[in-house]
C-alpha cells in the first residue's frame, strides 16, 4: 500500500510540477519575437512557472517519492542547469526589461543561451519520462512495478 502512494504522488508531481515546464519551451521563443512589454509579462510568467509548479515538485515531491540511478543523474543535471545556469540569466533579462534595455548586447546574449537551454531541458525531461515508464533493467517492463 506504502508503495501504491509513492507511485501515485511521483505520477501526480511529475504531470503537475514537471509538465508545466513544457511550457516554457513555447513560452521563451514566443517572448524572443515579442515586443519589451510583452516579453517582460511572458518572462515573468515562466518564472512564476518555475517558481511555484516546477520548483517544489522537483526539490521535494519527485525525490521524496523515488527515481531511476539513471533518471537521478539526469534529473541532477535538470537542477545544475536550471538553478546555477539559466535561473540567474533569466533573471537578470527580466531585470534588462523593466530597465528598459531588452535590446542591448548583454539582452541578446543572455536570451541567446536562454534559446539553447530550453531544448536541452526538454530532452532531458523527455529522458527522464522515458527511464520512469519504460524501466530499464528491472524486469517490469511498461507498468507500476
Amino acid at each position: 500500500m506504502y508503495f501504491t502512494i509513492l507511485v501515485i504522488l511521483h505520477i501526480v508531481g511529475a504531470i503537475m510540477g514537471i509538465g508545466p515546464s513544457f511550457a516554457l519551451g513555447v513560452l521563451g521563443p514566443m517572448a524572443g519575437k515579442a515586443d519589451d512589454a510583452t516579453k517582460l509579462t511572458l518572462m515573468r510568467a515562466m518564472t512564476a512557472i518555475d517558481s511555484r509548479l516546477v520548483t517544489p515538485v522537483a526539490l521535494v515531491t519527485q525525490p521524496v517519492t523515488g527515481v531511476l540511478l539513471i533518471a537521478i543523474v539526469l534529473y541532477a543535471i535538470i537542477i545544475y542547469m536550471s538553478y546555477i545556469v539559466s535561473r540567474p540569466r533569466v533573471r537578470r533579462m527580466i531585470s534588462l526589461l523593466e530597465a528598459g534595455d531588452g535590446h542591448g548586447e548583454e539582452f541578446t546574449r543572455l536570451e541567446a543561451t536562454s534559446k539553447m537551454l530550453g531544448p536541452i531541458f526538454g530532452l532531458l525531461t523527455t529522458a527522464i519520462v522515458i527511464l520512469m515508464i519504460w524501466k530499464p533493467g528491472s524486469g517490469c517492463g511498461v507498468q507500476i512495478c
